[in-house]
């Protein structure tokens, strides 16, 4: 099917680009960008008149579930789930069961992949076998078949050995190695924050140090091996200007940061997220992540590492659980926030407040990580995050204005878990097109 995208504003952050014009999509492929365009009788027309048209969104820290895990997720909920939010691409997490740490689980996840998922599946390799941090998985064969990055995901790798070696191997396959930044010892029985919240709720505390420490030797390795490594989640104001000096001696390393990182303190675990009615919740288990919400100043560092680019991305790490690992006790609470389809929305809340620019949201959201992890550079992904003639057509329509609540019994992850089920956002995705096909929209044209 053809499409014509009629009378829409372009965002397109590479070329630092804003402009009124059509589009037209044939075959998959963004044909024309121009004013006035016709088509034939066998073209869609999508009237995006008071709207704005963004590359699809690009998230690097995704966690699908599937295998093993279905009850959770699967490629097929998961990617309409994405798809709903404005993803057309995502790189999935390897904590599945099995783990992706050979080339045999990772072809089978490749498969369900190619078989059900609704927009660009990356998957993401794990570092050790079964991500217990004892042996190293089989990197260069992981890479040789096909993974973007390597990562034992919410495992930190503590053997300085074992890591030294990933790190050496990642470099010479050109991946990066993307590391939950938590000394294990440190946040040992811990589940939230470590502060005064935790103390009126007596909760174990998980400090800022844990983090803290990570990422400095983190970074000392990366220095003296010049591998690129990655920050998942960056969560404390230490972290972000540890970030930004290595960035500033050259060395090789980006980061990530989450909307609820962006947007929430260690008070959501007491309260809801409903920014327009804080009434008070005693321990709101879809406000428990791993790193923790931290505090005030921990959330204005990542907005300004956001502005001053230390922190390249920002990702949804978008884990989805079950009813019963959610509304149980918070110690027993599973750590994770299914994130896919309130992430752009609570992105504007920060265009709203003035903390960031609508353009800088978007560019973190698509160019920019695309940038981080190369991810343009590999075949069949040549182009993702811009909005450039000859290119695959992945784009997201957005209605900047439109006033809309985030309904649990909307959501279509498989995942209910959010923080911010209830809030009212301003600013949608309202058509999602994935490779010239549309793959999700919510209006009639």
């Amino acid at each position: 099917m053809n499409i014509l995208i009629k009378n829409g504003q372009i965002i397109n952050p590479e070329e630092n680009q804003k402009k009124y014009s059509d589009i037209f999509i044939r075959n998959g492929i963004i044909e024309k960008i121009g004013i006035n365009l016709v088509c034939n009788k066998n073209t869609k027309i999508i009237n995006a008149k008071g709207l704005t048209i963004t590359p699809g969104f690009i998230d690097l820290h995704s966690h699908l579930r599937q295998p093993g895990f279905e009850y959770k997720e699967t490629v097929a909920s998961g990617t309409l789930a994405a798809a709903k939010g404005g993803f057309t691409t995502i790189c999935a997490m390897p904590n599945t069961n099995p783990t992706i740490d050979n080339k045999n689980s990772l072809e089978k996840l490749k498969d369900i992949i190619l078989s059900s998922a609704k927009v660009n599946v990356l998957p993401i390799g794990a570092i050790t076998v079964s991500r217990q941090g004892k042996k190293l998985a089989p990197i260069s064969t992981l890479s040789n078949n096909g993974v973007v990055a390597i990562s034992d995901d919410g495992d930190d790798l503590s053997d300085v050995k074992l890591l030294k070696s990933a790190m050496n191997i990642a470099k010479k396959s050109k991946l990066p190695i993307s590391q939950h930044c938590e000394d294990p010892i440190l946040i040992k029985d811990g589940h939230m924050h470590e502060g005064w919240v935790s103390n009126r709720l007596g909760l174990q505390g998980r400090p800022r140090e844990a983090e803290i420490n990570m990422i400095e030797r983190d970074i000392a390795i990366a220095k003296e091996l010049g591998a690129h490594l990655h920050i998942a989640h960056i969560s404390t104001k230490e972290g972000v200007m540890l970030i930004k000096k290595a960035k500033k001696d050259n060395i090789k390393i980006t980061a990530e940061v989450t909307p609820h990182h962006l947007t929430l303190t260690h008070e959501a675990v007491s309260k809801p997220a409903d920014f327009q009615n804080r009434k008070s919740i005693n321990y709101n288990t879809n406000a428990k992540v791993n790193p923790p919400l931290r505090e005030d100043d921990d959330v204005l560092a990542c907005i300004k590492g956001i502005n001053d680019n230390t922190i390249d991305a920002i990702a949804t790490d978008h884990a989805p659980h079950a009813k019963r690992e959610k509304e149980i006790e918070f110690p027993k609470a599973a750590p994770g926030i299914s994130g896919l389809e309130s992430a752009f929305a609570v992105g504007m809340t920060l265009v709203k407040s003035h903390s960031i620019t609508f353009e800088k949201l978007i560019s973190k959201m698509t160019i920019d990580p695309v940038n981080a992890w190369n991810l343009n550079k590999i075949h069949g992904l040549e182009g993702i995050g811009t909005i450039i003639e000859g290119n695959k057509a992945d784009l997201a329509i957005i209605d900047e204005n439109k006033k809309w609540v985030f309904k649990k019994d909307q959501i279509l992850s498989k995942g209910k878990n959010n923080p911010f089920i209830q809030s009212e956002f301003t600013g949608k995705v309202v058509i999602t097109i994935h490779n010239g096909n549309i793959v999700y929209s919510e209006i009639n044209n």
